[in-house]
């Protein structure tokens, strides 16, 4: 169980909102990119990007990005008012980060899974996922 909520954090959560806070990140963890409304947007790999929370504005900039779909990872919060113009499907999964269930690890997999949905951003309340960055 603790293999599979380091797998999770690892793959989803690694540096949300801290990436200030680190002195240097090695070129190859992930590229920052800079877009109007989409704060501390990194591009992870090909086919997965994270940020925090974008504006409406920022969902609409994301889809020309080539975002076709957002896993909204936060507990407290709905992004489901700012994307439905978008055009991006919304994955609202709700995830404790304090208490990282096996379920919520294999929906996010079946999500990311679906490659046709892809590019994927992931999105959490970096306050909640302070003890991921930690590992």
């Amino acid at each position: 169980m603790y293999a599979k909520k380091i797998i999770l954090c690892l793959l989803l959560f690694s540096g949300f909102g801290y990436a200030e806070a680190v002195p240097q990140r090695p070129a190859h963890w992930a590229t920052k990119i800079e877009l109007s409304g989409v704060p501390n947007l990194y591009k992870i790999t090909d086919n997965l990007y994270r940020s925090r929370q974008p504006s409406a504005d920022g969902f609409k900039l994301l889809k020309q990005l080539g975002i076709k779909t957002v896993i909204n990872l936060r507990t407290l919060h709905s992004d489901a008012k700012k994307i439905q113009d978008s055009g991006i499907l919304n994955e609202e999964l709700s995830v404790k980060t304090w208490h990282i269930e096996d379920e919520d690890v294999i929906t996010v997999l079946r999500i990311l899974r679906k490659h046709e949905n892809g590019p994927f951003l992931d999105q959490i309340e970096p306050v909640l996922c302070q003890p991921c960055t930690e590992l």
